[in-house]
């Protein structure tokens, strides 16, 4: 039954998102992205310009991944215990982007290290507070039969942020160190505002559970255990070669930092062409059976780029890999939402991102030291590796059913 923009789902008890409420949803991942492209094509640069090194370069990266461990635990946990006029998640969400914006703006003027240091840790702290909760906005508002299409969608809106950051902000590094930085903050600041706006929270009473409840119901679900290790692998390779792209190229081919985020760009237009089709096509074809096929295509990528010679040959490879990101970033969130209890939603959510962000730690200190200490075309058989071991952890699920109440499709 209709309800304006909204159909009215009466097993769940959720409404059809229409497609102008799943775009005004999903312009919170436009926001995101944008940031994704900032870190990743942006800020090692500027970081190496102040730490000199590589490694230190990695080291504070990686740094960064134990706020992307703890920050969407916490936050995630709480909003599914408060209930506020402006809802669960929004609070956490709109103070989290507040302090990214701020230290955007002024970073382009810290040429310190004693100050950069703690401005980007802080940077990413105030990132994963907002991430966690907005990642639970999608749950909480589309029902089952629509969170495969809706993060097809949300991908698709959120790689457009990257594809607008790499090609208007990213390419001028060369010419004016500062616009990148003003760039991010000005997109992050009209996506955050407009997601906000015309966004509408469920009103429901909070589920009141303590963090310990949680991890004890987290150690239960085997299921999602096991998801998890094979996300902290397979996200440590990912990290490993997205925060030393722009590096490696340099470093493999000679090519400017310019010729570089162009690549990049290919690459995320590619992964935005494939966002929504693989959306549909993990619910049709099996959305586990598609996360591992996307896994191993990635990591056949990174093994072929270890072993080429010519920077035209990168060209070809990056729509593979745009391809295979679309897959895992897509189809691997939409079936981890399948086999979660829907009461803790936020909760394994949160750990979710925490293991994706807390491979940080692993993947970009490892990339600087493997980058520095035996070169750049070393790094990619390594993270081949770590994504073919990730892979396996897929293979231990058993289908099953989400909750002791709720079946979900396999």
């Amino acid at each position: 039954m209709s309800h304006g923009v909204f159909a009215i789902d009466s097993a769940t008890e959720k409404t059809f998102l229409s497609p102008m409420r799943l775009f005004l949803l999903s312009m919170g991942l436009y926001a995101v992205q944008t940031f994704w492209g900032f870190s990743m094509a942006t800020l090692p640069v500027h970081l190496l310009e102040i730490l000199e090194s590589e490694t230190r370069t990695g080291i504070v990266i990686a740094a960064a991944g134990l706020f992307g461990m703890s920050m969407p635990i916490i936050a995630g946990a709480l909003s599914d215990r408060i209930s506020t006029p402006w809802g669960k998640r929004k609070p956490f969400i709109i103070c989290g982007w507040i302090v990214v914006v701020t230290i955007l703006l002024v970073m382009p003027s810290v040429s310190s290290e004693d100050v950069i240091i703690p401005l980007a840790l802080l940077l990413y702290a105030a990132f994963f507070v907002a991430m966690g909760p907005y990642f639970a906005l999608l749950p909480d508002l589309a029902p089952p039969e629509q969170q495969g299409t809706a993060s097809g969608v949300m991908f698709f809106v959120g790689g457009i942020g990257v594809i607008a950051y790499l090609f208007f902000g990213g390419r001028a590094w060369e010419a004016n160190h500062a616009i990148p930085f003003f760039w991010a903050a000005g997109s992050i600041v009209f996506a955050v505002v407009v997601m906000s706006v015309g966004t509408r929270e469920p009103k429901h009473p909070p589920v009141v559970r303590k963090t310990g409840d949680l991890l004890r119901r987290i150690m239960t679900e085997r299921r999602a255990v096991s998801f998890y290790g094979g996300m902290i692998l397979w996200w440590s390779g990912i990290w490993m070669a997205n925060y030393f792209f722009v590096i490696a190229m340099q470093g493999m081919f000679g090519v400017t930092v310019r010729e570089a985020v162009l690549v990049q760009l290919l690459f995320t237009v590619s992964y935005v062409v494939f966002a929504l089709p693989m959306g549909y096509l993990g619910v049709k074809a099996g959305q586990k059976r598609l996360t591992a096929a996307g896994l191993v295509l990635l990591a056949l990528v990174f093994f072929i780029t270890t072993i080429i010679m010519d920077f035209r040959f990168v060209y070809p490879l990056m729509i593979f890999a745009g391809a295979s990101f679309a897959i895992i970033l897509v189809v691997a969130y939409s079936y981890f939402i399948t086999i979660i209890p829907p009461e803790n939603t936020a909760g394994f959510l949160g750990v979710y991102m925490a293991c994706q962000n807390g491979a940080i730690l692993i993947g970009p200190a490892l990339g600087g030291y493997i980058v520095e200490t035996f070169g750049p075309r070393a790094m990619y058989p390594c993270t081949g590796i770590l994504v073919l071991l990730g892979t396996l952890f897929l293979f231990t699920i058993k289908a099953g059913r989400r909750s002791a109440s709720e079946s979900v499709p396999s």
